[in-house]
Parts: C-alpha cells; structure tokens; sequence
C-alpha cells in the first residue's frame, strides 16, 4: 500500500484494516488515535511500517476503549509481525510510539498498555463512551427565528464599535453574524439562552484603552453571568482581539448546561486567537481589492 490512510476492503465488502504502512519505513503518517470503537469480523484491524525503538516513526498510535469482535490480530506490522493480538475483547489503551511526561522533551518509546486518561463523568455517555454532539443546523426553524445582526445596528466592518448592537440583541431568537469583524470597545455578554451562528468565522474582535491595561484585565466577551445554567449554542465564530490587548480575557464561560441536556451549552467550529492585528489597505492594495477597508494581519 502507497497510501497514508486506507481502508481496503476484502470481496465480500468486510472492512479489511486501517493501513498507515507508507513506502517509508520511519512510517510518514502523522499520529492517530481511535477512541471509543466496536471492530467486528476483521482479519486485522491496523497495520504500521514498522516497530523498532531504533527507527523513530514518524506517526504514533493510541487506542483507547476499543471493542474487538473476531479480530485475530489488532496490530500488525507490513512485515506481518504481530504488535498487539486481538480476539474478542476489550482494549482500554493501548499506545505504540513516544510517551511524554513533565518537560521530557524525548520521551520514552513504549509498546504496549498505558493507564487510560481520566474524564470526568460529564463527558461520558451512560455507556461510558465520549460524548458529542452534532453542529447545531436549525433546519426546524422558519426564516423568521433568524436574525441578522446587521439587521440589529451591527456593522462588522472592522473599525465601527458594535457593542451595543452586539449586547442588545445577544438572546433574540438565533443572531446569525453575517461575514465580517464586529469590534468591540466594552465587555459583550451572552447571556444563557443564546444561540448565535456566523458565517465563516465571522469575527467578534477586542479592541482599545478597556483590554490594554495586563494589571487591569477584562473580559471580552462573557458567556453567562457567573453561576449560569441555560442553553447556549455558538457555531462558526472567531473571538480575538485587534491591536494592544495585554488585559485581554477574550472568552469567559460561566454557564453550565441544563440538567438532563448534555451538551445544551457548547461551542462548534469556535476559535479563540490571540496576537489579532489590523492595518489599512495600501494605495495599491486598493488597485487590486474591492469592498474592503481593512485586511488582517495574524502575529
């Protein structure tokens, strides 16, 4: 096999094995790891370059919570060597590569079974399995349920301050933010109960004299008040901040989800950056944009 990843099938169309063999023997495949899964009928279930303390590979592997089901063999090596046997059981982890502990920058090689990493009980399902929960799509609400926030007094044009349409529509209905950067010079609460969805990581950015002050830190935008319980749901959004911001908190969360809800308060496709700039188009830049009166500069 040539490929990083493949899933070859056998006639019958039973899942044959996850191949990470490359024609490299360091194993070019970046790190994999397979949480929480039921394997079934499967001659071998994975398949590396190679094991060898000697040749450091340049992918690891860590199985955690793994069902096996009639699978002779876990792990094997492209030369057939036999890692991890399988059968009919239960993994509960499993590593194959470099181990890191404290400020060790080397690591130790290790083949075999490691302690499983703790979760707490709220990130579980009742089976003991990662909980998750799909992107909120909203395909039950009618047009009328969303809002712009530009239809609220928003700008999002990088330079106009949108605190306060920001702040005053933050729980109406689902605040969709249309593509764009929506500064903000004071704290932006949200409070429980919202639902606010952008558009390409529409940005809700910090800027001026209030996020400056690294003695005097504030928060950028606030989820809930402290000791919040409610829904919340926030998709494809970017918080950052633009300019000097050394007393920058750029998210606080506080609310904690509905009881018999989990995962009713959330963040998907979320990001949270940090060193944000802004500068003005160039006299030529402007030659070649249109519709746009400022570009960002990541540091």
């Amino acid at each position: 096999m040539e490929l990083g990843l493949d899933v070859p099938r056998n006639p019958d169309k039973q899942l044959q094995r996850f191949d990470l063999f490359t024609s490299s023997s360091t194993q070019g495949v970046g790190a994999v790891a397979i949480i929480d899964a039921d394997v079934k009928d499967t001659p071998t279930f994975l398949r590396v370059a190679q094991s060898s303390e000697s040749i450091p590979l340049a992918g690891s592997i860590a199985f955690e919570n793994i069902h096996l089901t009639n699978v002779p063999v876990a792990v094997s090596t492209a030369a057939g060597q036999t890692l991890l046997y399988g059968g009919t059981k239960q993994i509960e982890s499993w590593v194959h590569g470099n181990v890191y502990a404290g400020a060790d920058p080397d690591g130790q090689f290790i083949k075999g079974s490691i302690h499983p990493t703790h979760k707490p009980a709220s990130l579980l399902t009742p089976d003991g399995k990662m909980f998750g929960r799909m992107h909120p799509q909203y395909e039950d609400l009618r047009v009328s349920d969303i809002i712009s926030v530009k239809a609220c007094g928003a700008f999002g044009d990088g330079k106009t301050d949108d605190t306060v349409a920001i702040q005053k529509y933050a729980s109406k209905k689902v605040i969709f933010f249309d593509a764009g950067t929506y500064v903000v010079r004071k704290t932006v609460t949200i409070p429980a109960g919202s639902r606010i969805v952008g558009e390409a990581w529409s940005v809700i950015a910090g800027e001026g004299p209030a996020f400056e002050d690294m003695r005097n830190p504030r928060v950028v935008v606030r989820v809930g008040s402290k000791g919040s319980q409610g829904v919340v749901e926030i998709s494809d959004m970017l918080f950052t901040t633009i300019g000097p911001a050394g007393g920058a908190i750029v998210v606080e969360w506080n609310v904690k989800e509905p009881a018999g809800q989990q995962g009713g308060a959330g963040m998907w496709d979320t990001h949270i950056r940090l060193g944000g700039g802004w500068e003005p188009l160039s006299e030529k830049s402007k030659d070649t944009v249109t519709d746009l009166t400022m570009i960002s500069r990541w540091d």
